[in-house]
């Protein structure tokens, strides 16, 4: 048996693959939330962020679970201090900035309160925050 003792098949190795899985998991449910969260910034989600959010969910290839997550999501109330309480590294920090900004024309005060308010809480430099902006043409 060549295969007996890979490290693929090993109980750690099991173990480790689930966590890993858990934790995408996690993290693509925070990005929605992010998404949904960002679109709810101004008291409504328009029929244009209501596009930009299932194009970006079928882009990614978005099961029935994720759609009805995000449909939950659209129905809860807005809660951005609980969203950065998730947030636990500059990296992930700057992917909920990103898919935030995605998500809306950023068109009002409300917007632009709203992302102002999840950059300061997350702790991203304004220099990253412009450089989002730059990288995705967005004002």
């Amino acid at each position: 048996k060549a295969n007996a003792g890979s490290s693929t098949d090993t109980p750690q190795a099991r173990l480790l693959g689930s966590v890993d899985e858990e934790a995408e998991q996690a993290k693509a449910r925070l990005l929605l939330t992010a998404m949904v969260g960002a679109a709810k910034a101004d008291g409504q989600i328009d029929p244009t962020e209501m596009h930009n959010i299932l194009t970006k969910l079928d882009q990614a290839g978005a099961d029935g679970e994720a759609r009805a997550f995000v449909r939950e999501q659209m129905l809860e109330p807005l809660d951005l201090d609980a969203l950065i309480r998730q947030v636990n590294s500059p990296e992930l920090a700057a992917e909920v900035y990103t898919v935030s900004l995605l998500s809306i024309q950023v068109d009002t005060d409300e917007e632009r309160g709203y992302l102002s308010r999840l950059a300061e809480g997350m702790g991203l430099l304004p220099e990253v925050v412009r450089q989002i902006h730059v990288s995705l043409g967005a004002p």
